[in-house]
């Protein structure tokens, strides 16, 4: 992510939410800033806020949680909305070549593989 994202989230289950949309944005490897929280300058990720209006001059949007949802389960539609936007992405790296030594060497021991 290469700017700041403003996400303010509505309603009842907001703030639920939100608390848990931050921690599957760092879990994704997207800088995340709680809505307790005021961005440091230069901070590139998405902003979650508990508001009805977007700061000036900054990209993002308002979202509305349903009150039908769990938290868990607006996080993740909040996360697929992000990513189909290209704010977010939920694509894995895959493994490092480190990581890929260290589970065939693993394996290699266990006798799975010679």
């Amino acid at each position: 992510m290469t700017q700041r994202y403003v996400l303010c989230l509505t309603g009842d289950g907001a703030a639920a939410t939100a608390h848990v949309l931050v921690r599957r944005l760092v879990e994704t490897g997207a800088g995340a800033c709680p809505p307790d929280r005021e961005p440091e300058d230069g901070f590139h990720g998405v902003w979650v806020c508990l508001s009805e209006t977007l700061p000036d001059g900054v990209a993002g949007e308002t979202v509305a949680v349903s009150p039908h949802d769990t938290p868990d389960f607006a996080a993740e539609k909040i996360l697929d909305l992000l990513a189909g936007q290209g704010v977010v992405s939920l694509e894995s790296e895959g493994y490092t070549p480190e990581e890929e030594e260290e589970i065939r060497q693993r394996l290699a021991d266990l006798g799975y593989i010679d």
